[in-house]
């Protein structure tokens, strides 16, 4: 059904041809007067006839098919069939599809006649238009005329795609959101866009098999409301036995309707009924869950999606009243086309700032937690985060784990305090915390663990504790050079290896003393 000739873009690109047809419905014949040609009448076959005009062999007859039979004649010998001849690996479907009649030179101003038999009672004929030309003029009409559905399907792509990277970066970086949700976009987006590509014409002429694109555009069909069962089902607390339940249904019907058409027993049209009254029930748990859920926290992201839902809602009435009207899935493809990719955005945009009210929630928990074990003063660990360290390494092997500490009293704060004032004091503190954060900033952690007492913790390296003493009393009489307020340190060092300690608290008692013989040396 496909093979075109590889050709260039051609200059002609509207191939229509429309005038000159007669029509035969029955015993009621007539004029088409223009195209779309809907015949809603329960007569089961419709004959065009047209007189061709001159051919040079290159041309080709091509019209849309929904389900329908159809052979093609030119004074009454057969040239073309679809439906008596076409046989499928399972079942009797015939596809929606183009069909692309090839004609010849020696056909010119011969009467040339499509018969179109109707295969399901619940469909009425609807011939959109018929081309005459080459088969690149044809082939460039179509990509033109979908060029909604190219940009519906590409759209959806990128939107999954997007979707997916989503979630695995989140994923992978253990971020505290659900990220599951972006997944669940990721597949209603991926289905939707299989879906949009696969009801269209598009298809045939890249891959030839129009029954296997029918059938994948029925299972996408049917399979679109399950991610979003899933993400309702993950937001909400209640209703949750509907959504299982809609879900049940919907994969018992997509196996029980292909086994049937498998068994040659029901075809995928004759079965629409069913998948809309479980798409309708579907949509009703939905509703239901998130009318339910509207009242709890996640109530404004419930009622984001909800209006998502209405809106697709809407659509589809729209779409379902239009099929059962005029029988033809044309227009009511394009209503579910515009609700789907309408109603994914609209679950994106709600994600997103959901995502972003959680952003904004836990930026700010970072900051009160960053402040709650933070020296406000000084800008240095307090006493708290400390105490978390020591709670998070109760069981640590100090040894193993290389431990250093290095403990820090301000000598004679008390004495600067008295004479020149507690902000002299604080002055004196700010500067100190500067010069050892300068020392050691790179090397471990500082924390302030009482008035004028700090202590830095170094894990995983070997440290010469001399060699930064020396440099800490370098950068302390730099300071004191530009300060009004001069200080200095009593420094006490202990390492888990050096000193032979076991453990934490034996391991600070030994930087204590060695602290507590400096501050003598400096008494002295």
């Amino acid at each position: 059904m496909n093979d075109f000739p590889n050709e260039k873009i051609p200059q002609r690109t509207d191939p229509t041809f429309e005038k000159g047809w007669t029509y035969q419905i029955g015993a009621r014949q007539g004029t088409v007067d223009s195209f779309p040609l809907v015949e809603k009448g329960k007569a089961d076959r419709l004959i065009l006839t047209v007189k061709l005009p001159h051919l040079d062999g290159s041309e080709y007859l091509s019209f849309a098919n929904q389900y329908a039979g159809c052979q093609v004649f030119v004074d009454g010998v057969k040239i073309f069939d679809y439906g008596e001849e076409t046989t499928a690996p399972f079942g009797s479907m015939l596809g929606n599809l183009s069909c692309n009649v090839p004609l010849k030179g020696q056909y010119s101003g011969k009467t040339l006649s499509i018969h179109l038999e109707k295969k399901y009672d619940f469909t009425s004929f609807k011939v959109e238009e018929i081309l005459l030309g080459s088969g690149s003029e044809i082939r460039f009409y179509y990509a033109k005329t979908n060029v909604g559905v190219l940009a519906c399907t590409l759209l959806m792509s990128l939107l999954s795609l997007a979707m997916f990277v989503l979630y695995l970066v989140q994923k992978s970086k253990k971020f505290k959101y659900d990220y599951k949700l972006f997944l669940h976009l990721g597949f209603v987006s991926l289905i939707g866009a299989i879906w949009i590509f696969t009801d269209s014409l598009l298809p045939q002429f890249l891959f030839g098999n129009t029954i296997i694109i029918t059938v994948l555009s029925f299972w996408a069909f049917m399979a679109m409301p399950i991610p979003v069962i899933h993400l309702v089902d993950d937001l909400c607390r209640y209703g949750k036995k509907g959504l299982h339940t809609a879900e049940m249904a919907i994969f018992l019907n997509m196996i029980g309707q292909t086994l049937l058409y498998m068994l040659n027993l029901a075809d995928f049209p004759q079965m629409l009924l069913a998948t809309h009254a479980i798409l309708v029930f579907t949509l009703g748990c939905i509703v239901y869950a998130l009318l339910k859920d509207s009242r709890s926290s996640e109530a404004r992201f419930a009622n984001d999606i909800l209006f998502a839902i209405l809106v697709l809602i809407l659509f589809g009435l729209v779409a379902l009243t239009d099929f059962y009207v005029s029988g033809s899935s044309n227009n009511n493809s394009l209503y579910y086309r515009w609700g789907i990719v309408i109603f994914v955005l609209l679950l994106i945009v709600a994600n997103i700032k959901r995502m972003g009210a959680f952003l904004e929630e836990w930026e700010q928990n970072r900051v009160l937690s960053k402040l709650a074990f933070m020296d406000i003063m000084t800008k240095t660990g307090n006493r708290s985060a400390y105490e978390r360290f020591l709670d998070d390494k109760a069981d640590l092997d100090v040894k193993g784990g290389n431990l250093s500490l290095v403990l820090l009293d301000l000598n004679d704060l008390k004495k600067i305090n008295d004479t020149y004032g507690h902000n002299a004091g604080d002055q004196v503190l700010v500067e100190a915390a500067r010069c050892i954060k300068t020392i050691f900033q790179n090397v471990g952690d500082v924390y302030r663990i009482g008035g004028d007492e700090f202590l830095v913790i170094i894990e995983g390296s070997d440290v010469d504790g001399q060699h930064y003493q020396e440099k800490l009393s370098a950068e302390i009489e730099k300071n004191n050079q530009k300060t009004k307020y001069p200080f200095t340190l009593a420094f006490g060092f202990a390492s888990a290896r050096g000193d032979d300690c076991s453990d934490l608290k034996e391991l600070q008692k030994k930087a204590d003393l060695n602290m507590y013989q400096d501050k003598q040396k400096y008494k002295k």
